[in-house]
């Protein structure tokens, strides 16, 4: 179940103890975890700028309620009303109400994942000056335009080389300035360079999750 808030609607159950590798997708998510013989802890994730570890225990059950990026949320009221709610239609009814889609940012974020296009040029198609563009970016997101640009080529060069692309191809299609750029951007992004990356199939099944751009 998916709506114009909840971008996809997850569960991991752990099945041995260590950490699992998250990398940014643009999103942030409402998070339900389920310790074993524990109480359950609810919270929103914040926005991944790196790549990081997430620890977990054996038998560990995470429900998670990713969030498109363009929505703003008032996440200590939505935390606080989901005290004893454990369906899931009523966590969907939580989320809206204490969340609203802002379609400016909506337009803009979708623009910036275009290819071929400069940040002048998408700001000038939503009609709105430069300046104007990055302020409502960094206020509503906290991130710049660029911020969003650069992370909306790298998760889209992930997606197309996971299919075989030669990296020397993929970073003239994907935009990079050329190989060596997108090595430099993968392992900012991804912690890896991008032929580490593809060559490890279960690192391409287990990270690269919808999200922004993608």
């Amino acid at each position: 179940m998916a709506n114009d808030r909840v971008l996809e609607h997850w569960s991991y159950r752990a099945t041995s103890g260590g950490a699992t590798t998250v990398i940014p997708d643009g999103c942030r998510d409402l998070i339900i975890h389920h310790p074993k013989n524990n109480c359950p802890v609810t919270f929103v994730s914040q926005l991944a700028q790196t790549p990081f570890h997430a620890p977990h225990r054996v038998g560990d059950l995470y429900q998670g309620f990713r969030l498109f990026p363009h929505i703003r949320l008032d996440e200590t009221a939505l935390v606080a009303s989901l005290r004893g709610v454990k369906s899931d239609g009523d966590i969907f009814d939580r989320i809206d109400n204490f969340s609203a889609p802002i379609l400016r940012v909506k337009d803009a974020l979708e623009g910036l994942a275009q290819r071929g296009e400069t940040i002048l040029q998408i700001a000038s198609s939503l009609g709105v000056q430069l300046r104007s563009l990055q302020r409502m970016l960094l206020k509503e997101t906290g991130h710049s335009p660029i911020w969003w640009a650069r992370l909306a080529r790298a998760r889209q060069a992930l997606a197309h080389g996971a299919q075989g692309t030669s990296l020397a191809e993929l970073a003239y299609e994907c935009g990079f300035s050329d190989q060596a750029h997108m090595t430099r951007e993968f392992r900012l992004w991804f912690g890896a360079t991008p032929r580490a990356v593809f060559s490890d199939p279960i690192w391409i099944q287990t990270s690269l999750v919808r999200g922004y751009a993608v």
